[in-house]
């Protein structure tokens, strides 16, 4: 055989170059083998989220096809409340104002001096509850209807 520089010869090379070759791969190969299950686990945890990923992903879908059909009645909705809104606002003054002008809020006061001047009725009014013990409210209107001092003859027609 022929030998080579280093003095090995043809087949010494070649046994040196497999056992130098062979450990490494004997090492891939167990690291494959120690491998091979941890990955087909992954593959299988992989099937499983894509499998979660596609039915969350018809979930959102179908949320948003229910949410295309809400919009619009949900903006009807809001415009309606509004409207009602306004009418309970006009309904509230209604209903103050003719809780106002029952007779059941109104006091009769009978013998009690008219007077030319609106402030000083209401100033002259304040002191005269507050002589017979009443509270006066901060804010009342005063509304003079004086009576006819002589009935009035009604015709038949």
């Amino acid at each position: 055989m022929a030998k080579v520089k280093n003095g090995k010869s043809g087949e010494h090379l070649l046994e040196d170059y497999t056992q130098k070759f062979m450990k490494p791969l004997t090492a891939v190969s167990s690291l494959k083998v120690l491998l091979e299950p941890k990955l087909e686990a992954l593959k299988i945890d992989v099937g499983l989220i894509q499998e979660e990923h596609k039915k969350l992903k018809d979930r959102v879908e179908d949320v948003e096809i229910d949410l295309a059909e809400v919009s619009p009645l949900v903006v009807e909705h809001h415009q309606h409340i509004q409207s009602l809104k306004k009418k309970v606002t006009v309904f509230r003054a209604t209903v103050d104002d003719a809780e106002y002008h029952s007779r059941r809020n109104n006091i009769r006061v009978v013998g009690l001096l008219e007077c030319a001047d609106k402030p000083t009725m209401d100033l002259y009014l304040a002191t005269w509850l507050t002589d017979w013990g009443l509270s006066c409210p901060h804010s009342f209107q005063w509304r003079e209807h004086t009576v006819p001092s002589h009935p009035r003859h009604c015709e038949p027609y």
